[in-house]
């Protein structure tokens, strides 16, 4: 019995510590975000014609972020 199952392996896209990271409400996309003052938002599935998001438009450190 193996409680997690690596579905997906993403390089680290962050320059410096990520400090949280949250699944959407669906557990398709995964956010992340850290010290580099950049957001990240993959997707864990495949989907047509999806290209990574990247928020980096933050002055400051982001420490927490959360799907609406």
């Amino acid at each position: 019995f193996e409680p997690f199952v690596l579905l997906k392996k993403y390089k680290n896209r962050h320059s410096g510590d990520i400090v949280n990271a949250r699944l959407s409400p669906d557990s398709r996309f995964l956010l992340t975000c850290g010290l580099d003052n950049i957001i990240y938002i993959n997707n864990l599935f495949p989907i047509a014609d999806y290209l990574a998001m990247s928020l980096e438009v933050h002055r400051y450190k982001i420490l927490g972020a959360s799907y609406s």
